[in-house]
């Protein structure tokens, strides 16, 4: 039996249905199983069950109001590559409301042939990376290949920055400048969008238009900063920072749930998201139409 339920709250109501998750994990079990165990040690009382499958997070997902989502998996070792792109591809073949997203490990031989054949065999959007837990630099020569193959084929990246504090390591604002600077035709996406630089992260937003940012984690995290101050919600500078830049640029940014180890439960999640203040078609475009105009472009009817 599927190992669920989160949380939910009110905020499921209002998202039933508008919602694109853009960014979800849902993960072979011994992965999942690995996930959560790290999830569990590093913030204790999380909501989301430690013995959580798959069943459970996509049950999770639907009773939250998303409609669709973008899953992601990407190897710890090299050996995990092809077998965790094939699961990926088989998810997003039984679930049409599934988009997937490449991987592969800096050891792998043979770099450009695993991302041409995500992008263009197994129906990948493009590829996604997190440096700090692939133990990689983004300017490791043995990424060369990924980048100009996503270059050439004008696909996007999504990488993983922020939170460098709690990962003990740094990818600073300049790092992700210069790497767009490197590679204009690879569309980049700034996941967590530098927290706490989301300044920073606007600030590239604002330098290549080809750039897009993914808010998620963002919310939860300045309501976690916010309650270490003493102040409410709406009381910190990051926030009124947030809010103040998010109009500029609501046509490129995207939001999702890092489900099953986001910053809470389910719909605790979206409760923060939705405590933003921001204008109502802005709101429209982060949680469902940024993602799925991606979708469009990338992989035309696939959501037809």
């Amino acid at each position: 039996m599927a190992k669920t339920k989160t949380e939910t709250h009110g905020a499921d109501a209002r998202a039933a249905g508008r919602i694109v998750d853009a960014h979800v994990h849902i993960i072979p079990p011994e992965r999942m199983a690995g996930l959560m165990r790290w999830i569990h040690r590093a913030f204790p009382g999380h909501p989301v069950p430690a013995d959580i499958d798959c069943e459970g997070a996509l049950a999770d997902i639907e009773a939250g109001g998303a409609r669709r989502f973008f899953n992601m998996a990407y190897p710890l070792t090299p050996d995990e590559t092809d077998a965790l792109n094939r699961f990926n591809f088989e998810l997003t073949r039984k679930l049409p409301q599934a988009v997937g997203w490449g991987s592969l490990h800096p050891e792998n031989p043979d770099r450009a042939g695993i991302t041409r054949r995500c992008l263009s065999e197994q129906g990948f959007i493009g590829m996604k990376f997190h440096p700090f837990v692939q133990k990689f630099s983004i300017f490791d020569q043995r990424m060369t290949p990924v980048y100009e193959t996503l270059s050439e084929m004008k696909r996007p990246l999504i990488i993983h920055t922020g939170f460098d504090e709690f990962y003990r390591t740094s990818m600073p604002a300049r790092d992700v400048r210069r790497l767009i600077s490197s590679y204009p035709d690879m569309p980049l996406v700034i996941s967590h969008m530098l927290f706490p630089d989301i300044g920073g992260a606007f600030d590239i937003m604002e330098e290549f238009p080809s750039a897009l940012g993914d808010l998620t984690n963002v919310p939860g995290a300045l309501r976690l900063l916010a309650f270490s101050k003493g102040l409410a919600f709406h009381e910190t500078p990051e926030m009124a920072a947030l809010e103040k830049r998010i109009p500029a640029f609501a046509d490129r940014l995207l939001f999702g749930s890092d489900h099953p180890a986001g910053m809470g439960g389910y719909g605790e999640i979206y409760g923060d998201f939705f405590n933003i203040r921001m204008a109502e078609r802005d709101r429209e475009s982060i949680l469902r139409g940024n993602a799925e105009a991606i979708v469009e472009r990338y992989l035309p009817g696939r959501w037809d």
